[in-house]
């Protein structure tokens, strides 16, 4: 999983300090993920950092149309353009990196013949792929951190945005487009919602009373033209679980007044007069989103488990254990190394590589009960990974 290219990049680093330069180096890099946006990012970030040859099949009538155009100019290179510099295919380089533009539930040796072929359209020269691969690294975090904080995308509840939450957003097909979390939280009946939080979040102890409250919230208020409003933004399906927890939380009772004037902004979505005017509500949307998140922890919950449910985290990442890709990949001594974030997804891991190891094929490298946990200097530098753990197999036969 490529993301925004920080895992190969660290790679890439290592093992060229290991070696001892880049001259011992022939790296072979496939790069996978399901937001395009993040793919274009790690093509700029791995290509300013080291000069590479790169190919991505969904980029090829990009690169014909590019090269039909340039046949009269001549090949120099600007000394500051460091993209154009470092994704030229007359640069040697010791890395050889592919992209492609999906699910790492895909991941076959079909795969990797397919993305490392010769492109007969260009004049491109892709070097021949090796039979196997060394390791394969899942990251099981699904939003990128630009995706994450982006509110267009619809993943963070700190901003209004659309309740949209897919990784993949530029796919212009109708199934895509029904995968997001509006259409679930607006057509799912309360037991598929409540099936929904219970499945990618049985940690939240008041999954029935927010399933209930959404179905009650969509139906509140109904216009002549549309029918029922639903719910539309991420502040408000923010308010709707804060409203709940905050009616259950025994804690909340004991400050009427504050309770009072949190309701108040119930206003926002549902007006008491259909002549309340907008620049109020604007007035009061400004000040939801800039006040403190209440009851962040269950907000959590249920943001992510509608984005795992839009997306089908668990289907893809359960994949990779139900077939024997990743075994065909692998050589002998290769390694397949996952990194989790919460326990649903690790759950997963564990009992997947349990049974690699079950089959005589694999040895576990990890501990089994708690895999591997960040050291307090890698959680300091980076605050995302506290909650990571890792867990690898490698095959022995």
């Amino acid at each position: 999983t490529i993301g925004l290219g920080g895992h190969p990049l660290a790679a890439m680093n290592s093992i060229k300090e290991y070696v001892g330069g880049e001259s011992n180096i022939n790296l072979n890099v496939l790069g996978i993920d399901r937001d395009k946006t993040a793919l274009d990012w790690a093509k700029k970030l791995l290509a300013k950092e080291h000069h590479f040859d790169s190919h991505d099949k969904h980029d090829e009538d990009d690169e014909e149309e590019t090269e039909s155009d340039n046949d009269d100019e001549v090949d120099v290179v600007d000394e500051d353009d460091e993209l154009e510099q470092s994704t030229s295919p007359q640069t040697t380089s010791p890395y050889q990196i592919n992209f492609h533009h999906g699910s790492f539930k895909e991941i076959s040796p079909s795969l990797l013949t397919l993305l490392t072929q010769h492109d007969h359209s260009t004049t491109t020269t892709i070097h021949p792929p090796p039979p196997k691969v060394h390791g394969i690294l899942l990251d099981c975090y699904g939003p990128n951190p630009f995706a994450l904080t982006s509110p267009d995308r619809g993943h963070t509840y700190l901003k209004q945005g659309p309740l949209d939450m897919r990784y993949d957003s530029t796919t212009p097909d109708k199934h895509n487009a029904a995968n997001r979390v509006r259409n679930i939280v607006n057509h799912h009946s309360y037991s598929e919602l409540l099936a929904v939080l219970r499945a990618h979040a049985p940690d939240e102890p008041y999954s029935d009373d927010i399933a209930a409250a959404i179905i009650q919230w969509r139906l509140s208020e109904k216009t002549k033209k549309r029918g029922p409003k639903g719910v539309r933004s991420t502040l408000e399906l923010r308010y709707i679980v804060e409203e709940v927890v905050d009616a259950l939380v025994p804690r909340s009772r004991n400050n009427a007044k504050q309770k009072q004037k949190f309701r108040q902004l119930r206003a926002i979505w549902r007006p008491p007069k259909k002549e309340a005017k907008m620049a109020r509500k604007k007035k009061m949307m400004r000040k939801f989103e800039e006040r403190k998140v209440k009851y962040g922890e269950h907000t959590d919950r249920v943001f992510r488990a509608l984005r795992m449910e839009a997306n089908g985290d668990l289907e893809h990442l359960g994949s990779i254990f139900r077939n024997d890709g990743v075994e065909r990949c692998l050589e002998a001594g290769g390694r397949l190394v996952a990194i989790t974030y919460h326990s649903i997804e690790d759950g997963v891991v564990r009992r997947g590589m349990e049974e690699m190891v079950d089959s005589g094929r694999f040895k576990m490298l990890t501990p089994e009960e708690e895999g591997i946990r960040p050291s307090e200097e890698e959680v300091e530098a980076n605050e995302r990974s506290k909650n990571a753990r890792l867990r690898a197999v490698e095959l022995v036969r």
